[in-house]
């Protein structure tokens, strides 16, 4: 679903599939980001959360001028609920918006939670409620 807004859009990209657990992060640690424009992750929260881990671990201080989109198709998709706001909840709905936003390159900043462990840091995207929700 992704793939047709993209190329109607006249997008140039290029497809890397992830091969084991933890690819996408190492993947993004070693890009080099002269080489991209932006980064679209098609996937679930899990690769969400994999990518921006690997983004932030990239040592070249230029990958993070380099925008991240996030088109869904996980199970929970979270993080693009949040960012896609809209009261169709529907999954082709979801999707096509996201795709049209980074085909159009609209961006947002959001907040970046670093976790450092013993062994590893990871990081994480935050969605934090608007101040008109309220947390119960």
């Amino acid at each position: 679903m992704v793939e047709p807004v993209l190329k109607l859009c006249k997008v140039k990209y290029s497809v890397v599939e992830t091969q084991y657990r933890r690819f996408a992060v190492e993947y993004m640690e070693k890009l080099d980001p002269s080489t991209l424009d932006g980064i679209i992750i098609a996937g679930g929260d899990g690769l969400v959360h994999e990518v921006i881990t690997g983004y932030f671990l990239n040592p070249n201080e230029k990958m993070r001028e380099i925008p991240v989109g996030i088109t869904p198709s996980g199970t929970a998709n979270a993080m693009a609920h949040e960012l896609h706001r809209h009261p169709s909840k529907t999954q082709v709905s979801i999707v096509g918006r996201a795709a049209l936003a980074v085909a159009k390159g609209h961006t947002r900043r959001v907040d970046v939670l670093e976790v450092k462990g013993e062994q590893e840091t990871i990081y994480a995207l935050s969605q934090c409620s608007s101040p008109s929700q309220r947390l119960l």
